[in-house]
């Protein structure tokens, strides 16, 4: 329909000339080809594009996202191409139509502008397409995953991704940011607006938020500082001013914290006093187990080396361990028996996986060699307990109440002990 529109307007004009080289034909045969063409660039790219590296969610990911990004390229250079072709085929010059009056000028600027705006989107879909694939190699490196529940086994602490894969996230931002407004600007340009006013008042917008919102810019200024000095990363369970969570999502002026319990903490930058990382390089965790005060310290050191040389041959902990578990012998006396501490050392977010499989084989390997966990007894002193034989049952039931009644009493301390801690 447009093409009948646009023979009409040229044999209005008594163009003959140019109607005898079959534009219309052209331009119809170049539109029916598009869809052709748009198949040929999947085919295309599925056979160009390199198999999928790395095994996992994010490796999978960046796989369909490059075959996505490249689709969408192939469009945009088929699209450009046949308005090329069309407009050579009508022979239609841009600087011809920048020479000629008001109405060719104005169709050589939107021209202009199409083009700015599609070289503009195929530099966006090269950049993301790029740091998307980086991103995608750096998480598949460090085998984080912020989807995986089973990191830390349920707790903070676990490890966390790269440093690369941190900082990239902020770099696609600040790179989108930069190419909409460049790309923007010269496609305003095109059209013949003037863009030096709008240039001017982003400048007075910048003094304005400098001095207005100075706390903003504390927040991103503190924010780029942490960055720098390699605080924290996605996926480290870091403590904030005693709020406690993993790294979850980093923006510029703000992190966010989800505890293990689930709630989500936003902190702005610049009210970060001192950050505590706890998933860098390495964790000592340290266990404590009470036994009877007749207990064999040397028996149980015993035990706790064998169960650590043990673990380092299994293949589920293989790597995991930087020092095998092992006792620290008594650490204090309670009233109810020993403390025994025993310790391992490991790599971040595989500690409490090993801490329940060292529960397990203690608590075996106690029952196997005798030895069992003190426990809490209550003793209830009673004058006159010489004669006990003569006690009537009343008696007994009071004895027994009033030991019931000591044993929950020391029950409710506990728990409050417990609480306040």
């Amino acid at each position: 329909m447009v093409t009948w529109q646009v023979v009409n307007i040229v044999v209005s004009f008594e163009n003959f000339a140019l109607l005898q080289r079959n534009p219309h034909y052209i331009t119809l045969f170049l539109l029916v080809m598009a869809p052709a063409l748009d198949t040929a660039v999947r085919g295309i790219v599925r056979h160009v594009v390199p198999p999928m590296q790395g095994e996992g969610r994010f490796a999978e990911q960046a796989y369909y996202a490059t075959k996505r990004s490249y689709i969408r390229i192939g469009r945009v250079l088929v699209t450009v191409g046949v308005l090329v072709l069309i407009a050579s085929a009508w022979q239609i010059n841009l600087t011809n139509l920048a020479a000629a009056g008001v109405g060719a000028r104005i169709a050589a600027g939107l021209v202009e502008f199409l083009i700015a705006v599609a070289f503009g989107y195929l530099v966006w879909e090269v950049v993301s397409l790029w740091i998307n694939r980086k991103l995608a190699a750096e998480m598949t490196a460090s085998g984080y995953d912020p989807e995986n529940e089973a990191m830390g086994g349920g707790d903070g602490g676990g490890a966390g991704g790269s440093r690369l894969s941190t900082v990239l996230p902020l770099v696609l931002l600040t790179a989108r940011i930069a190419i909409v407004v460049i790309f923007g600007l010269l496609a305003l340009g095109n059209l013949g607006i003037d863009t030096t006013p709008l240039l001017a008042g982003a400048g007075i917008a910048g003094l304005a938020i400098g001095f207005g919102a100075q706390k903003l810019v504390t927040d991103v200024v503190s924010g780029v500082f942490f960055l720098v000095d390699d605080a924290f990363r996605t996926g480290e369970y870091v403590e904030v001013d005693g709020t406690m969570g993993t790294v979850e999502k980093i923006s510029v002026r703000s992190m966010q914290l989800r505890h293990h319990k689930g709630p989500v903490h936003t902190i702005p930058y610049g009210e970060i006093p001192k950050l505590t990382n706890y998933s860098r390089d390495w964790v000592i965790m340290k266990l404590k187990f009470t036994v009877p005060f007749d207990t064999d310290p040397n028996k149980v050191k015993k035990i706790f080396k064998k169960i650590g040389q043990d673990m380092l041959q299994e293949p589920a902990f293989e790597g995991d361990f930087l020092q095998p578990f092992k006792s620290q012998g008594v650490l204090e006396i309670y009233d109810v028996g020993m403390v025994i501490r025993g310790k391992f050392m490991a790599k971040p977010g595989s500690q409490f996986m090993i801490r329940k499989e060292i529960f397990n084989r203690v608590s075996a390997a106690f029952a196997e060699n005798g030895i069992d966990f003190a426990r809490r007894e209550v003793r209830v002193a009673i004058p006159g307990m010489e004669h006990k034989e003569g006690l009537s049952q009343e008696d007994k039931a009071s004895i027994a109440a009033a030991a019931s009644q000591a044993a929950q009493e020391m029950r409710a301390a506990a728990d409050t002990g417990k609480d306040d801690r």
